[in-house]
């Protein structure tokens, strides 16, 4: 296999504590599941795997789900495939109750079951899932994106003492260079760790998309010993600016101020979590119109920083000339942004910003 192709299956490293704390709570009889909860992109889907994996070594009947938008508008369309054919649903007491026999079956075959996007599941899917597990038939292994909206119906199936819960965080840059050496198959340079670790912000979607861009770009190479980034930056790739782009179509006009100024920076991290936050952005000054905002943000977050600054510069020459900066009259002390993204708040232009 070719190290492209290594990369793009990412192997699980630097989660071992994660992984002990599942085996502990799974090994609990009073537990019913175990839910991973984290940002976009920070590994829950691929810990969830290894925890299925590890369930299914042991003797349960694994099996997979996966919650979205569009199952959800259909009732039980996240888990239909669970449902025997021949059992009616009409009555839901006596078709889950039917459900639950049907698939213990005579050996009481216990069902280890993977929910990924938990969050978007459906009420129906949840009421079975409860039932199934209260029944000592199913147990849940699920994750959920942090920050999204939880129904009711969710937070029953998550909450309370039979469900544990593991909070998956971005990784530190130790632990990301234990992961690109073991993708890569020897160590990065310290130039390049640093470089990938700011870009991707110890997200591994962001770290894997970051890499395997380098490498069709061929900007990332290895002497034998040594990988090593050539250029500025690492330029990632087209799924990293659609996924990149999906957050800023969500995120509100300070968010994507923030989030431009920040890709101009290089800070891939910090334009993440503006977008992630924007709400707790309400004053942010860039003279741009929410047009110009999104094709920069574009240019930048696939490397082309020339070209995102210069529609930026653009829009501010625009907009000085209307005089309609958008966020003129407020107070300077009005804001005060974290520390983490303060040095991004510079424009790539001389043009004066109001923050």
């Amino acid at each position: 296999m070719d190290v492209q192709g290594q990369v793009s299956l990412w192997p699980l490293v630097g989660r071992d504590s994660e992984l002990k704390a599942f085996t502990s709570a799974w090994a609990e009889r009073r537990y019913q599941g175990v839910v991973i909860f984290g940002p976009a992109g920070v590994g829950k889907s691929r810990l969830a795997q290894e925890c299925l994996a590890r369930a299914a070594r042991e003797g349960w009947k694994a099996s997979r789900a996966s919650a979205s938008v569009t199952a959800a508008a259909v009732p039980l369309g996240a888990i239909a495939h669970l449902i025997p054919a021949g059992v009616d649903l009409s009555d839901p007491v006596k078709g889950f109750a039917a459900v639950a026999r049907t698939l213990a079956g005579p050996q009481r075959q216990r069902w280890a079951l993977l929910v990924d996007d938990l969050h978007l599941i459906d009420a129906a899917s949840t009421v079975l899932l409860r039932q199934l597990m209260d029944a000592g038939v199913v147990r849940l292994i699920g994750t959920v994106r942090t920050r999204e909206p939880l129904s009711e119906a969710v937070q029953a199936l998550t909450g309370g003492d039979a469900v544990h819960h593991i909070d998956l965080a971005e990784m530190d840059m130790e632990r990301v260079e234990q992961v690109l050496r073991a993708a890569l198959g020897a160590p990065v340079g310290r130039r390049t760790l640093t470089e990938l670790y700011t870009g991707s912000g110890g997200n591994m979607l962001y770290l894997r998309e970051l890499v395997l861009g380098a490498l069709a770009a061929k900007t990332l190479s290895c002497d034998g010993e040594i990988w090593e980034l050539s250029g500025d930056r690492p330029t990632g790739t087209p799924k990293l600016t659609e996924l990149i782009s999906t957050r800023l179509t969500a995120a509100g006009k300070a968010a994507r101020c923030l989030a431009a100024s920040a890709a101009l920076q290089g800070d891939t991290a910090a334009a993440e979590t503006a977008l992630a936050e924007g709400e707790n952005f309400p004053v942010m000054g860039l003279f741009a119109e929410e047009e110009s905002l999104g094709e920069a943000w574009l240019h930048a977050s696939s490397g082309r920083l020339a070209q995102a600054r210069a529609v930026l510069t653009s829009a501010a020459e625009t907009a000085r000339q209307k005089g309609s900066g958008h966020l003129r009259g407020h107070a300077p002390d009005r804001y005060r942004p974290p520390r983490r993204f303060a040095a991004c708040l510079r424009p790539p232009h001389r043009t004066r910003t109001y923050v």
